[in-house]
């Protein structure tokens, strides 16, 4: 992140888009970095509630190689066990005025079309979806190679009725090659 009178500092993102807004852990970036929002919020999480009366300041984040303006993102502890430190929320895909596409581990951002390249932190997603579901670790891999396999071909009648309208989406640059 880059806030003029702070030196450059890095923290561990995801893309978010289930979250409304960017949060930031408070806890995870320069106490300088933070001022007061003009109002207290209340975030609502999938297992949590609290106010939010912090904001980040605004400038320049880059992610890999490319450079974002920070949107507003709330400042508040986040206290996650998975070492996230910031959500990138739909008002970072507003702000830019542009779109979003997912394709397996590539992200493309459109306005000035940006592809990045993300990774899956397999451990984090195992151990989280565990604890999530109460679930052994045994039982866990073995319900994951069970549906790993069992993906079936997806139905004619479905492909036929949908072929129009998957033509003009690929057209469109809004899905890839083989999207089913």
């Amino acid at each position: 992140m880059e806030i003029p009178g702070v030196e450059n500092f890095k923290i561990q993102a995801i893309l978010d888009i289930g979250a409304t807004v960017c949060c930031v852990d408070q806890n995870a970036v320069p106490k300088e970095t933070l001022e007061p929002s003009a109002y207290p919020i209340q975030i609502n999480g999938v297992n949590s509630s609290q106010i939010a009366n912090q904001k980040l300041k605004g400038e320049m984040m880059a992610i890999e190689e490319n450079r974002f303006r920070i949107p507003f993102t709330y400042a508040f502890p986040m206290e996650q066990r998975d070492g996230i430190q910031m959500l990138i929320g739909c008002n970072f895909i507003r702000a830019m005025q542009g779109g979003l596409r997912i394709e397996g581990q590539m992200v493309t951002f459109y306005k000035n079309v940006t592809t990045i390249a993300t990774k899956v932190d397999s451990k984090v997603v195992a151990s989280a979806a565990i604890e999530e579901l109460e679930l052994s670790e045994l039982e866990y891999f073995e319900i994951q190679r069970i549906t790993a396999y069992s993906c079936g071909e997806e139905s004619h009648k479905f492909k036929e009725r949908f072929r129009p309208l998957l033509e003009r989406l690929k057209e469109q640059g809004y899905i890839g090659e083989n999207p089913l």
